[in-house]
């Protein structure tokens, strides 16, 4: 199902999903950074910290957007 699909409330808890799902990989990443360093994990961990970012921005947009169509 697309972003755009679905009411508020349906969109911001699959973004919310997603963002724990980002935030569990963000965790997994870290801890193979520990045991070994390399460009590839570090690149992927900025990639997920990113993709988190975007993901967050998103969904407070969407609450802002809906708590406007409440005035």
């Amino acid at each position: 199902m697309d972003d755009d699909e679905g009411t508020i409330p349906q969109r911001l808890a699959r973004l919310e999903a997603r963002v724990n799902t980002i935030r569990g990989l963000i965790k997994k990443e870290r801890l193979g950074l520990l045991k070994k360093r390399d460009d590839e994990s570090t690149m992927k961990l900025v990639a997920l910290q990113d993709l988190l970012k975007s993901t967050l921005v998103r969904a407070e947009w969407l609450r802002r957007k809906g708590h406007q169509g409440d005035r």
